[in-house]
């Protein structure tokens, strides 16, 4: 299971220490929380169209994961969810499909990045084998994060980027 770690804080910054967490099925009203104070364009670049509100079904899809199959992270600043990382196994094969979401008003923190570093670790420690991902064109600082990763490649398909990262497996996990 993922653990839980605290980013530094610039001194002067006036930030707050954020931590990633696995998320938990109590996060349901802290997700939703999370999910009303994105902007309209954040949602759009997420969802690929507008999605103003979670369901309560997909409340529960986000909160109750196996941490294999499908896992979730969180990044949490005075008990507030501000960035979601996931992934999901893509059925038959060995990759998981992985997405992020950083709230607008902490967005070019570099939480991004962290999210999808947790996500690629936790992935690789599973034995999976890709990781990959969809995004929108005008997406740059979701391009930014998975190129963070070593190995990631991108291709336009459809007006779509698609991203692939190969894992290798934690040797000391």
């Amino acid at each position: 299971m993922v653990g839980t770690t605290s980013g530094p804080v610039p001194p002067g910054t006036g930030l707050r220490r954020v931590r990633v967490r696995p998320i938990r099925p109590d996060d349901e009203q802290r997700l939703a929380d999370f999910h009303a104070h994105l902007s309209a364009e954040t949602i759009r670049r997420r969802f690929f169209n507008a999605h103003p509100v979670l369901s309560p079904r997909e409340l529960d899809r986000f909160t109750h994961v196996d941490g294999d199959l499908r896992l979730a992270v969180v990044a949490v600043e005075d008990d507030e969810i501000i960035g979601v990382g996931r992934y999901e196994s893509v059925p038959g094969t060995d990759d998981v499909e992985a997405a992020f979401v950083v709230r607008d008003d902490h967005q070019g923190r570099g939480l991004g990045t962290e999210l999808v570093r947790h996500i690629a670790e936790e992935a690789a420690r599973h034995g999976k084998r890709r990781l990959v991902a969809e995004t929108l064109l005008d997406n740059r600082p979701m391009l930014r994060a998975f190129a963070h990763l070593p190995g990631m490649r991108r291709r336009m398909v459809d007006g779509i980027w698609e991203v692939d990262v190969p894992l290798r497996p934690d040797r000391q996990g």
